[in-house]
């Protein structure tokens, strides 16, 4: 069984991604294979209580760990994502944007496809980020 590494392509006749992101994900798939899905993770203690972080950056991060925590209850890694949306409230490319701090957290060099949605808000008054992705993983 086999569906890794994916590939990553930028043709030349589209414009250059951004460096979170490949404008073309592929995975061939040979073999038992589970497509996982993981509903838009937010700012939010594993605890449910404790107070949403009032800094961008902090919601990023603590969404992205909550992100990597779902990961790994599903058998998954950060390779095997395939399609990441980013919902962030009140997008500024230069002051407001989790694109580095998302390379960061990714760690390798893998892009996966990738959407940044300016939103006017989300689910609750305090959260300006939340990230849903999903991810191919092989079954061996």
């Amino acid at each position: 069984m086999s569906s890794h590494p994916g590939k990553t392509i930028n043709p030349s006749n589209v414009p250059d991604p951004q460096p979170q992101f490949s404008q073309v994900n592929t995975f061939t798939v040979n073999g038992p294979t589970k497509i996982v899905a993981i509903t838009g993770q937010l700012a939010i203690q594993p605890d449910g209580k404790s107070p949403t972080p009032k800094a961008f950056d902090d919601q990023v991060k603590l969404a992205l760990q909550n992100l990597e925590n779902c990961l790994k209850a599903a058998g998954a890694s950060k390779r095997d994502i395939f399609k990441v949306t980013h919902y962030v409230v009140d997008f500024d490319f230069e002051k407001k944007n989790p694109a580095a701090i998302f390379c960061d957290w990714l760690g390798i060099d893998h892009r996966p496809a990738s959407v940044m949605m300016p939103v006017a808000r989300l689910a609750g008054p305090d959260w300006h980020y939340e990230i849903e992705c999903w991810a191919i993983v092989p079954l061996n």
